[in-house]
């Protein structure tokens, strides 16, 4: 069985044709993927491709001039008859270098061949169905390098705990996100982790440790890079994406809400795990990040949708031993030391795959048990598997995991309030201010209120001025309505795209195309309808009036320390 994909003197392998009618071959002379259009069906071009054996497969012997001549029109012809058996070609089913499952097994990409995690060979014969393999960088090690001992595990586990983490859990979360970067493709999960940190707490060693240690399977970036630097990184491998220096300022809040879409693609498997993208004209793919860090001292916040695929992890100020002690690990010095460990570490993790198998299969139905939404235990459970894998040397048993689940405080889910979608669009349209007009005569006054207070008033106002209120709201797209049947209080809500007063209260929100009314309608008791709203029957949704805007208002208590000429004067007060 052929499992390397580059030989002396290259050659070539037929692949198939792409959607423009190019033929796809695979240079054993790279062992990537050449795309062949008419300018390249020449003899140099194709040798500069190919290799030397290119030549050789269109030389004949002439009996004429006897001697060997080259007949191009051969290798061209035996090149477009393979391709064209093969069919169209799916670039989705391309691999780089890098970590995959075939069922419960491991396969390793190696950059120059495809293995087995316990060394047996793996075909790399292109066929009409199945992966294809594409030669790459090396992954940092070799079948032939060792694994790593206990004592490389504890050092590495050491230099973690020499950072600041506010957590126990936090020094498992770090070990096991790295397992799961360096397991890469071959797991389903790949959480965001968002680091914030002071200055001086070492984020920056923390990132570079983990960079060093990854290798070849990670991208680091300083700030927040441009979507094409990020998808050209990721070309021609799988790798996790390390961002520095990621700081929640206004010049980069546009490219940050651009980078957060490719930092959620890798986050679950998918069928194809690629990103397609049409650059100058033609299709290309990339390949998704398996997994990212986001450090800085004031990340941006993240929106909903990368927020629930990411665990936040805090540092402190570095522990007193850490200022006074330099973990050997961490100093710039022993780079190639740490890259070296990184090495073995990745053998001991091929070694253990069975391990994080069995916890991963054992951990999934315990937090989901506990309650843990089937996300956030699918982050969890691949974390702590990591963990698991890289310190033991077997599958702990079911009350063990327990006991790590316990010490992690990770009993039960926390309760954190969420706000959802259809809170915040309501919320947003209760707090925009608008211009109300008073006439009291001949003048006329113009107030900004919010909708909110605007509302306050009609239900607990004076009456004589409900109707100006309303008539004035519902220019704006907003009516309250009451409901004699029922005694309740409504809210209509227009839900038209092309309703300008609604368009304008939505300017600046994720909402502004319409959006409101799906999101809207997910609140309990709404229900679309039909109102007259400005003296013309709407679409609307129909709203409960929320509940905090039918409670009378009351004025606020605040409490001051008192002066002492207050103080003294109530004694007088109590005296008398």
């Amino acid at each position: 069985m052929i499992s390397r994909l580059t030989r002396p003197g290259g050659g070539w392998k037929p692949v198939g044709y792409g959607s423009d009618g190019s033929y796809i071959v695979q240079s054993e002379k790279t062992g990537r993927l050449e795309i062949l259009r008419a300018e390249d069906m020449n003899l140099k071009r194709l040798v500069v491709k190919l290799g030397q054996e290119a030549r050789k497969f269109c030389r004949i012997y002439d009996p004429k001039l006897k001697k060997e001549v080259e007949v191009a029109s051969r290798l061209t012809a035996a090149i477009s008859e393979g391709c064209d058996a093969l069919g169209l070609f799916d670039f989705g089913r391309v691999r780089g270098p890098g970590l995959y499952r075939d069922g419960r097994e491991l396969i390793v990409h190696y950059g120059d061949n495809v293995r087995m995690a316990d060394g047996r060979a793996v075909s790399v014969e292109p066929g009409k169905t199945g992966p294809v393999y594409e030669g790459g960088a090396s992954l940092g090690f070799t079948a032939s390098t060792p694994a790593a001992s206990d004592a490389d595990v504890a050092r590495l586990v050491d230099a973690f705990k020499s950072f600041g983490t506010k957590k126990v859990s936090d020094v498992v979360v770090l070990v096991g996100w790295l397992t799961m970067a360096m397991y890469g493709s071959a797991l389903e999960c790949h959480p965001i982790l968002a680091l914030t940190a002071e200055r001086g707490s070492g984020k920056s060693t923390l990132i570079g440790l983990l960079a060093r240690l990854l290798g070849p399977q990670a991208i680091r970036r300083d700030g927040v890079p441009a979507v094409a630097q990020v998808l050209y990184d990721l070309e021609n491998r799988t790798a996790a994406l390390l961002l520095d220096e990621v700081e929640g300022t206004a010049r980069n809040l546009r490219a940050f809400d651009a980078i957060s879409e490719n930092l959620r693609i890798g986050f679950d498997e998918k069928d194809e795990q690629n990103i397609a993208r049409v650059i100058g004209g033609k299709l290309r793919k990339f390949n998704a990040p398996t997994g990212a860090v986001l450090v800085g001292i004031g990340l941006p916040d993240l929106n909903a949708a990368t927020a629930n695929r990411a665990i936040r992890v805090f540092l402190d100020a570095l522990p007193e031993r850490s200022r006074t002690h330099c973990n050997a690990l961490l100093q710039h010095d022993n780079a190639d030391e740490v890259r070296a460990l990184g090495a073995r570490i990745k053998v001991l993790l091929l070694k253990r795959w069975p391990i994080m198998l069995q916890t991963m299969e054992a951990l999934t139905p315990m937090l989901l048990g506990m309650g843990y939404e089937a996300r956030t235990a699918k982050m969890y459970v691949t974390l702590l598997a990591g963990y698991v894998t890289l310190t033991h040397n077997a599958a702990p048993a079911a009350v063990a995991l327990q006991e790590l689940v316990e010490q992690l405080q990770l009993k039960a889910p926390q309760e954190v309030a969420v706000e959802r979608d259809a809170e915040l669009c309501l919320g947003w349209i209760l707090d925009r201010k608008v211009a109300i007009f008073d006439a009291n005569g001949s003048a006329r006054t113009t107030t900004h209120v919010t909708i909110r207070d605007a509302l306050l008033h009609i239900l607990h106002g004076e009456p004589s001025n409900r109707l100006q209120l309303v008539q004035q709201l519902e220019e704006f797209g907003i009516r309250p309505v009451w409901v004699a049947g029922s005694g309740q209080w409504k809210l209509a809500v227009c839900s038209s795209a092309k309703h300008d007063g609604m368009r304008r209260l939505m300017q600046r929100t994720d909402w502004v195309l319409g959006g409101w009314k799906d999101v809207l309608m997910r609140l309990p008791g709404a229900e679309a309808g039909v109102q007259k709203v400005a003296r013309v029957s709407q679409r609307v949704v129909l709203l409960d009036m929320p509940a905090e805007l039918l409670e009378m208002p009351t004025p606020e208590v605040y409490e001051f320390p008192e002066t002492p000429e207050r103080a003294q004067q109530a004694e007088v007060e109590t005296v008398v």
